[in-house]
């Protein structure tokens, strides 16, 4: 069907030390069922790097010495080569992985696998990364009847993308940058480590730019007629020539308005090596406009940075410290570590405009603007997730942004229905266009499970809840799901000028989010709540915890 083309790597993080799940599309997903397998399952750790091939149920351990310390472009090139007649996908980590950043990617043809540090994960098992393939077929259990509800699913995106102010049809003729113009003229456009939300920058970084200058075609997941992904070509520089999927909104975000960076070719280098060397884009980026504003403000020198003179817009050093982060070269061993190792080592002054949640690094969304999306940072399970938040209705203002009465079930429910979406590995865009009907018709095509909406809505809630108890064995509670302290100063320009949210109105929030879920005021499921959906077993592992 449509928009179901992803694919989704589980670990627990090195990064965040919560429950990862971590999502990518294109056409790994395509491959992976065409190997004959739903999941494949990697344990223990290699004595040297290796890779496995998963080839029409085949599964072989071969040796990746002459793969290693290679970037992920030119590893998935060769693997590629080894397989010339064969119909495969590569997923592969690059040097980032290899020195186990803990935000390092997992990358499948320039798809990525990117928050959380699944890429560190790989290469703690001396695992480079996987082909798989094959020529199996995927058993459906209505062929005729899912024929009919594809192509309902395809009426639902036709009749969306065609619609004014489609959010859909915007991404798929300007891509995710889309959202840049949309993001500033609202005022909320994070900028220069999230202190303001405009910038005199911004027509250098948009969707207009990028079209205009380096675009040379759209693409797309496998199936989607969607085609959000906006290919570019360098036009000059180190990669001049090179065709690169990039940059997405949020890699702009995090690379580009962040750290105040006007140059669009050191932006698309930026994600370039991102991709290249395995790295989170958003952490990566959000992490280096950290550091530029601990730099600018004392609390680090020049010599503690490798030498770089970080201030808010010099690219280059930005690019030197892209690298010295994925080889934990200098400084880059302290920030590969994540936000929260930097600020122990910058002092605690500096918790105060470190933006994350759980040590994952804010996405590109301003709390102060957008309340509900201060609640979806700070209670989703991986961290400061934007994927299962209320971007949409906030940024469309279905719903106030700036209201804060009624976020707590609001949010739930869109935690909820997108971790549903999720059980399906749907692409999140879906999410804005299907309708829970929708889904379980196709489910029931597929597989011959009857699900009704609402059961299929309790699948995301189950899944939600089992995610905290994880989170609560591992140690998380309400002091976890805080947000850092800059979202409470007032924005000091634009649009969206003294706009602010309060610890009040925050704490008020949380309240009503854990009422709803029918938690204890800790943020720990009851047991209450585990029975009634059915997944009581799990109560035993949090029973005497306070």
């Amino acid at each position: 069907a449509p928009m179901f083309a992803q694919t989704c790597v589980v670990t627990k993080s090195p990064l965040t030390n919560t429950i990862l799940n971590s999502y990518a599309g294109g056409t790994l997903g395509y491959h992976f069922k065409k190997s004959g397998y739903d999941v494949v399952i990697f344990e223990g750790k290699a004595e040297k790097p290796v890779y496995v091939s998963i080839v029409n149920g085949d599964v072989d351990i071969k040796d990746a010495s002459d793969l290693w310390g290679l970037g992920t472009h030119e590893a998935e090139k060769r693997l590629k080569d080894l397989y010339p007649n064969g119909s495969i996908e590569t997923v592969v980590i690059g040097p980032a992985g290899e020195h186990k950043v803990r935000f390092a990617a997992t990358i499948s043809s320039e798809r990525s696998f990117g928050r959380g540090g699944s890429g560190a994960v790989l290469g703690s098992k001396n695992l480079k990364g996987f082909v798989i393939g094959g020529n199996a077929l995927p058993e459906i259990y209505d062929s005729s009847l899912m024929k009919e509800y594809v192509k309902e699913a395809g009426e639902v995106i036709k009749n969306d993308m065609s619609a004014p102010y489609s959010l859909v049809g915007a991404f798929s003729k300007i891509g995710t940058m889309y959202g840049i113009d949309l993001l500033h003229n609202m005022g909320a456009m994070p900028t220069r480590n999230h202190y303001t939300g405009v910038w005199d920058g911004i027509n250098e970084l948009n969707g207009t730019t990028y079209l205009k200058n380096y675009h040379v075609r759209h693409q797309g997941c496998y199936g989607c007629p969607v085609r959000c992904w906006k290919i570019n070509k360098f036009k000059t520089g180190e990669f001049k020539g090179i065709e690169h999927d990039g940059p997405e909104y949020e890699s702009i975000y995090a690379l580009g308005t962040e750290c105040e960076t006007k140059s669009p070719d050191a932006v698309l280098e930026a994600d370039y090596l991102c991709d290249d060397l395995g790295m989170d884009t958003l952490s990566t980026g959000n992490t280096i406009a950290f550091v530029m504003e601990a730099y600018e403000k004392g609390f680090v020198s020049k010599e503690e940075l490798n030498g770089l003179d970080l201030k808010f817009g010099n690219w280059k050093e930005e690019l030197q410290l892209i690298r010295d982060i994925a080889y934990r070269k200098g400084i880059g061993d302290t920030l590969a570590n994540g936000i929260v190792a930097a600020v122990e080592k910058f002092g605690k002054e500096t918790s105060k405009f470190a933006m994350h949640v759980k040590n994952l690094n804010f996405a590109a969304w301003m709390p102060r603007v957008m309340k509900g999306m201060a609640l979806a940072f700070g209670t989703a399970n991986r961290g400061a997730c934007h994927k299962r938040a209320i971007i949409g209705d906030e940024v469309t203002a279905k719903v106030d942004p700036q209201a804060t009465k009624g976020k707590g079930p609001l949010i739930r429910d869109i935690q909820d229905r997108v971790n549903a979406v999720f059980t399906l590995v749907g692409c999140r865009f879906s999410e804005f266009m299907f309708s829970n009907e929708l889904y379980t018709k196709l489910i029931y095509a597929a597989t011959s499970i009857k699900y009704t909406p609402e059961e299929f809505m309790s699948l995301g809630t189950r899944i939600w809840n089992l995610e905290r108890v994880f989170n609560v064995v591992v140690g998380f509670r309400r002091k976890d799901d805080s947000i850092p302290e800059r979202c409470y100063e007032p924005l000091p320009e634009g649009p969206t000028k003294g706009y602010r949210l309060t610890p009040e109105e925050y704490e008020a929030m949380l309240d009503e989010y854990y009422e709803s879920r029918k938690w204890t005021r800790e943020g720990i499921p009851t047991k209450e709540v585990l029975e009634e959906l059915k997944i009581g077993y799990a109560y035993e592992k949090i029973a005497n915890i306070k």
